[in-house]
């Protein structure tokens, strides 16, 4: 539905083409001539926009930027009118408010909540009305039990907390750089990466004029922050303390001690192979913390190898989505006020706080394979990756992997654990060599 293709032809239907512009807009040329007749340069305007080609992408992206300017002039329901205007007649899309109010009337009123998930509402500063949704939002698939069968699973909260996320961090990062903050320093991080034949971050004029609200910065800043990996990282960073009372069983007297309790530990399953691979994920977290805490507060590189060796399995950021999911329908004022409520939510988690310092810090957040590809000039980037037995990994397995562009082989790395870490260190040796 809102694929490139789908929305270039909505935007071919609408006859959306027909006004964009090329050039900078000049009062002179929307001037009539006073006899209700064309003026010659915008018959000439017209002949040629009758003539010319326009790439789907543009379309796509013209359509995109219709709806946003709707949010930015009149909210949400300002941009719904616009994407009803603009999308096939046959979508019935309803207000948020009325979206939002029918997943809270299905929700259960009333259901027995175990006692561990009050603390999560300590942990994200926010009391449920409906604790149905809260269960709800930490029950994976697998978890058979009786007690929750008045609701369903996680999944349907996490597909609206993922897209609320995107939503609420696309308005953050259109906030800090419209506002001017890191302004300057994207401008040259843009001029740079131009020079070096990097990521294009307005090549299809989707720039202002001075490159500071470029799509393709936008676009990269949101992909930092909105992905599995880092959400992943996110459940297992965001904790809440608990002093547990052990008796010593030497001298029968009671100790105290205090756990942190993180997110992803009040998840409910019935999955072994999910426990087991949560017991190692749990492992790597405490090898790597150190690194990707120093990362996030204080790193000037956005951590994407580090978090693909941390390798957290999707429950954890479908934890954090439907949370975030439970929190907007759960919130009982309209739905503006639920979107700065979940927006109050990636505030406490320091989501919006990390986003913040990277535009102001010009923290570097493109992809390795991404520059890699920039540096290849138009040539073919290709990966071959091979898992392998390690000669002294006493029968543990690795992944080697090999970069090419066009028909050079450029790096050649292996040690990797998963497929994914190897093509990140590949395309980071690449880049070194290339720019070397």
């Amino acid at each position: 539905m809102i694929c490139n293709a789908s929305l270039s032809h909505a935007a071919l239907q609408r006859k959306v083409d027909h006004f964009l512009l090329t050039k900078p807009f000049a009062a002179t040329d929307a001037s009539p001539s006073g006899d209700g007749t064309q003026t010659q340069s915008q018959s000439q305007s017209n002949k040629k926009t009758r003539s010319r080609q326009v790439a789907r992408r543009t379309l796509a992206h013209t359509v995109k930027a219709l709806v946003g300017a709707g949010r930015q002039a009149g909210g949400y329901e300002a941009a719904l009118a616009w994407a009803k205007a603009l999308l096939p007649d046959s979508i019935d899309l309803p207000s948020l408010e009325v979206g939002r109010m029918q997943l809270y009337d299905l929700a259960a009123s009333t259901i027995p909540v175990p006692e561990d998930l009050a603390m999560v509402e300590r942990l994200t500063g926010y009391t449920f009305r409906k604790k149905s949704l809260l269960v709800e939002a930490f029950t994976h698939a697998s978890d058979l039990s009786s007690v929750h069968a008045e609701h369903g699973c996680y999944d349907r909260l996490a597909f609206l907390g993922n897209a609320i996320i995107g939503a609420l961090v696309s308005d953050v990062i259109y906030r800090e750089l419209l506002t001017g903050v890191g302004k300057q320093g994207h401008r040259q991080q843009q001029q740079q990466q131009k020079k070096k034949q990097e990521p294009r971050t307005g090549s299809d004029g989707n720039s202002d004029a001075d490159g500071s609200c470029s799509l393709g910065i936008m676009s990269q800043l949101r992909a930092a922050m909105v992905n599995r990996n880092y959400l992943g990282y996110l459940a297992m960073t965001q904790h809440v303390s608990q002093t547990r009372t052990e008796i010593n069983p030497a001298s029968l007297r009671a100790e105290h001690h205090t756990v942190r309790l993180p997110l992803w530990k009040f998840l409910r399953h019935s999955s072994p192979v999910m426990a087991d691979e949560m017991v190692a994920a749990e492992a790597r977290f405490a090898h790597l913390q150190s690194q990707l805490d120093e990362a996030v507060t204080v790193g000037h590189v956005y951590p994407w190898l580090l978090l693909a060796r941390l390798r957290a399995n999707n429950c954890y950021a479908d934890v954090v989505e439907s949370l975030v999911g439970a929190v907007f329908v759960d919130c009982g004022l309209g739905s503006a006020d639920a979107m700065d409520e979940c927006e109050g939510l990636l505030a406490r988690m320091g989501v919006l706080a990390y986003l913040r310092r990277i535009v102001r810090d010009e923290v570097d957040v493109v992809h390795p394979k991404e520059r890699l590809l920039a540096l290849a000039g138009g040539e073919e980037v290709r990966y071959e990756a091979a898992e392998y037995q390690q000669e002294r990994g006493r029968g543990k397995k690795g992944w080697r992997c090999d970069v090419f562009v066009g028909q050079s082989l450029v790096a050649s790395v292996e040690g990797a654990e998963t497929q994914d870490e190897a093509h990140i260190r590949a395309a980071a040796e690449g880049i070194s060599r290339l720019t070397s």
